[in-house]
């Protein structure tokens, strides 16, 4: 922390200080060491965090915050009763008082950056930081220039953020904890010999699918050379998905598509012994989680949005035109994780 940025964080006024991170499930996780740099920064503040209503669950689980409060970002495209609800929410942030509200992710448009700067000012915060790119710098009282976060990853740059804003080095963070203490109710289902492989086929973006065929061939090699147990994961919405990969499969799988909250995906993704993945949520999950996994990557960017596990412990292959990823590729990269001693 600089001695300016220092000055103006003393110089705040009384109150707590509130996180805006509002993007999706695997956003989250990867914001989770810019939360942190803002919890060094402020130890004798309260730390509030908004998050996307859905990734409330995993927010709870990843234990950063005084409070936690959960925004309709999605439901917001559904009618009246999601805009009741988000007025509900934006008052009682203002009931908090907060003295800093920092927005850590960059807006994605200029309608994105009006919301976002409409929701800042309508917390009451005096103090506001974020990324001033879009329009939003006019509503922030602090602002990063895009230009300093250009070429990080988004992790890297959330942190920029947060030390912008006042933030401090928290030190390396350990493997996040997503088992459940007491278990869950698919324990049963995920019990046997052999190591433990999810599949994650589910993405909330057309554009990053890999296709189902390519899965099972992938889950059928992997139970042939090596005993491996398939386990088919996904949220609610993605069950087709999950149908599709055990449909073309001539391996057993479990299907898990849809009947898990977000704690309990978690836990689930804790007992692996190997994920494959698309770029989602779950991948960043389990990557924070320390779980070994293959990722392959169609459409997005993994220098921005690549899964940041400890080192040795995920592997990337990135697809595009003229640069199809096939099945074997992915097989050949799981050998690489998969116990030798247990291949038949």
């Amino acid at each position: 922390m600089t001695r300016e940025v220092r000055a103006w964080g003393a110089a705040l006024p009384p109150g707590p200080v509130l996180a805006v991170l509002v993007a999706g499930i695997g956003d989250l996780v990867l914001g989770r060491d810019a939360l942190r740099t803002l919890r060094a920064g402020f130890p004798a503040r309260e730390m509030h965090v908004l998050v996307n209503a859905q990734a409330l669950p995993l927010a709870r689980a990843m234990d950063l915050a005084d409070g936690l409060h959960g925004f309709p970002i999605r439901e917001l495209r559904g009618g009246p009763g999601a805009l009741a609800w988000a007025a509900r929410a934006v008052a009682g942030l203002r009931r908090l008082k907060p003295a800093l509200a920092v927005n850590l992710y960059p807006p994605a448009s200029r309608a994105g950056a009006l919301k976002m700067g409409l929701l800042l000012r309508a917390t009451g915060a005096p103090a506001r930081a974020g990324v001033a790119a879009l329009g939003l710098g006019p509503w922030l009282t602090r602002g990063v220039p895009p230009a300093e976060l250009a070429g990080l990853h988004a992790a890297r740059a959330m942190e920029r953020v947060a030390l912008a804003a006042g933030g401090a080095d928290p030190g390396p963070a350990g493997p996040l904890d997503l088992a459940l203490p007491g278990g869950c109710a698919h324990d049963a289902l995920l019990a046997g010999p052999g190591p433990l492989v999810g599949l994650n086929s589910g993405t909330d973006q057309p554009g990053k699918r890999w296709a189902p065929e390519a899965f099972a061939a992938v889950a059928d090699a992997l139970a042939a050379s090596h005993g491996a147990r398939a386990v088919i994961l996904g949220g609610p919405g993605e069950e087709s998905a999950g149908r599709a990969v055990a449909g073309a499969m001539a391996a057993q799988a479990t299907v898990l598509t849809g009947r898990m909250t977000l704690p309990e995906l978690g836990h689930v993704l804790a007992r692996l012994d190997l994920l494959v993945t698309t770029d989602s949520g779950p991948m960043h999950m389990a990557a924070a989680a320390g779980v070994p996994l293959v990722a392959v990557f169609h459409g997005s960017d993994p220098a921005r949005f690549g899964p940041l596990g400890a080192p040795g412990r995920c592997r990337v292959l990135v697809s595009g035109p003229g640069k199809a990823v096939g099945p074997q590729a992915v097989i050949e990269a799981c050998h690489e994780f998969l116990p030798a001693g247990e291949e038949k």
